[in-house]
């Protein structure tokens, strides 16, 4: 997991085609600015930590310049990478240290949900969560699964995050750094 800022490197480095060709197939987004999530290094898997939201300065009339996040911070990108081969193509999302996404937030469940891929496709289940699973403000009853696409915002228990596939993340990335 990488703040948004870091892809600006990545980018130039690699091109276009290049990181299209080696990118994982897709990302999740996490605005920092509306609480934000830290890794946790000598841990399994990704870890993520909840920390207090900032503000809102659209609202509040606050001073950007002072106490808010600058622009290559704003989001935190957590790469979907499901390995080189088939034999695991499932990733776990929960508190469980064993979790493939590790989210420490008391609203995540132990073994909360799970994203597998299926072909070309990226399907999201929820695991019998305590507190739910949610697409696009539509609850995901155990056992239901969901084909993601682009643009789908996703709610583990209280925690938000923006899906996108490996294209529409490089044009938001373009977009959002001004690249």
């Amino acid at each position: 997991m990488k703040p948004i800022g870091e892809y600006a490197e990545i980018l130039a480095a690699q091109g276009a085609e290049e990181f299209l060709a080696s990118a994982p197939p897709a990302f999740l987004l996490q605005d920092a600015a509306t609480g934000s999530f830290e890794p946790v290094d000598d841990q399994p898997g990704e870890t993520l930590f909840r920390v207090e939201p900032t503000p809102d300065p659209g609202d509040s009339g606050l001073d950007l310049s002072r106490g808010s996040l600058p622009r290559e911070q704003a989001y935190l990108v957590i790469p979907l990478a499901f390995g080189e081969t088939e034999a695991n193509p499932r990733l776990m999302l929960g508190c469980a240290e064993s979790s493939d996404l590790r989210v420490e937030d008391n609203s995540v469940s132990r073994e909360h949900a799970w994203i597998e891929r299926r072909g070309t496709d990226l399907v999201l289940g929820d695991n019998g969560s305590t507190t739910g699973t949610q697409v696009n403000d539509e609850p995901l009853e155990a056992g239901q699964e969901q084909v993601l696409v682009n643009g789908d915002r996703l709610m583990l228990g209280s925690v938000s995050l923006t899906f996108l596939e490996v294209d529409a993340f490089y044009e938001f990335v373009k977009r959002y750094l001004d690249l």
